[in-house]
């Protein structure tokens, strides 16, 4: 049997002001590898939480960890450890025009 490539896990969005689940916490049982992290905007920024739960609003929810924010460009990251129970959340801010691509790979 083959192993899955690595990133197998996949979302692609168009992300809105409004705050999208990319990876639901309930849905990471055992751990994950964040593999890529791909923000592409050409107005308006976009944040990037790793938390038990989803952010309340863009730059305002101090409770939450931002592991990413991106105004008007494009940034890569990845191979970040999230421990279960971690989800990852995607919010856009005023003017918000882009897309947001992460993979990862689910713990076995």
């Amino acid at each position: 049997m083959r192993s899955p490539p690595p990133g197998a896990s996949f979302a692609n969005v168009q992300q809105a002001t409004a705050v999208t689940t990319l990876l639901a916490p309930a849905s990471n049982t055992k751990g994950c590898w964040l593999r890529t992290l791909n923000i592409d905007f050409s107005a308006g920024t976009v944040q990037i939480y790793a938390d038990t739960a989803a952010p309340l609003a863009a730059g305002n929810d101090t409770t939450k960890r931002c592991i990413a924010q991106m105004v008007s460009g494009q940034v890569n990251t990845g191979d970040r450890w999230l421990p279960a129970g971690i989800g990852i959340f995607g919010i856009g801010g005023i003017a918000a025009a882009g897309f947001v691509a992460v993979t990862w790979d689910l713990a076995s």
